[in-house]
């Protein structure tokens, strides 16, 4: 499923991006009937479009069409991710969700599987004289301060 999005984000972005190339590459042919009527001409207060910017060659365009069709393939790429991350968010809250009702467990404690018993052992981290070992991402952070202040 997430292939087929995948493939079809992709599409979307190379038609854009082709849509866009092949437009610059035809020259617009002006015609007296296309031509807005003074009344009809853009005013600063409406929503009319404006020009933004006026190429001077059709190289210059066409370096502006591969940055924006960069930019477009990075923001497909970034949306992707946002939603595979957030798939994998919802899948982790859904698992420790079941932990704790079904194994009663704390998540921000440390287990140990024993399988010759058949037990789940809670482990308890023994608090190091070293400063490297505060650093260690799974050092429990309530327990270093209240081994510190028994005598």
């Amino acid at each position: 499923m997430k292939r087929l999005v995948l493939w079809g984000v992709g599409a979307a972005v190379a038609g854009t991006a082709m849509t866009l190339v092949l437009s610059a590459r035809e020259p617009s042919k002006p015609s007296k009937a296309a031509e807005p009527s003074p009344a009809a001409a853009a005013t600063p207060g409406t929503m009319a479009d404006r020009v933004v910017f006026t190429f001077a060659s059709n190289e210059q365009m066409q370096q502006f069409a591969e940055l924006w069709q960069q930019r477009q393939t990075g923001l497909t790429r970034l949306a992707v991710l946002q939603s595979y991350v957030a798939q994998e968010d919802a899948g982790v809250a859904k698992l420790n969700q079941q932990l704790e009702s079904q194994y009663h467990l704390q998540l921000n404690k440390h287990y140990t599987l024993d399988t010759d018993r058949h037990v789940l052992i809670e482990r308890w981290e023994a608090p190091q004289a070293s400063p490297s070992a505060s650093a260690t991402p799974w050092a429990p952070a309530a327990a270093a301060p209240a081994a510190a202040s028994k005598p």
